[in-house]
């Protein structure tokens, strides 16, 4: 949503006030002075402010009604630490997760380069699932886009 609002705040506002000045000026030339120009501009720039500010606060309370929702489905850590013995362990165990699917990646990728261990190909193709996903996490989405070319080589089959 920050992009739509960037969009009608900068580029678009400034092109429809350039339109607009340039449809007068070829309907009635000669007619707008300098003057009557900046006025028109003024306006102009305040209105397509006035609904940059709606769309924002129409962007915070999407978002604001996304993660009530959320909420509301999936429920808060508040929620677990009300339960006595089970609320202590699933905020752990949920905690622990994405550490311990890194670690679980780093020992699959050193038995499958640096052991005599021999994956099947559907093991090595699950395996590299599991490294985008982990290292997509990790380093981003942008570091596995650039990368992308290498991996389909390197994972090609021959």
């Amino acid at each position: 949503m920050s992009k739509i609002i960037d969009f009608l705040t900068g580029s678009m506002g400034s092109s429809i006030v350039e339109g607009a000045i340039g449809i007068i000026s070829k309907r009635f030339p000669g007619k707008i002075s300098e003057a009557e120009q900046e006025a028109f501009n003024f306006e102009m720039a305040k209105m397509i402010g006035e609904q940059a500010n709606k769309a924002a606060e129409i962007a915070v309370s999407e978002t604001k009604e996304f993660n009530d929702r959320i909420e509301s489905m999936e429920g808060t850590a508040s929620d677990l630490k009300a339960m006595p013995i089970l609320g202590p362990a699933m905020l752990f165990l949920r905690g622990a997760q994405r550490p311990a699917w890194s670690i679980a990646t780093m020992w699959f990728d050193y038995n499958w380069f640096g052991s005599n261990v021999i994956y099947s190909e559907q093991q090595q193709s699950a395996l590299i699932a599991v490294n985008m996903l982990v290292l997509g996490f990790l380093f981003g989405e942008r570091a596995i886009k650039n990368l992308e070319p290498l991996l389909t080589k390197l994972f090609a089959k021959g």
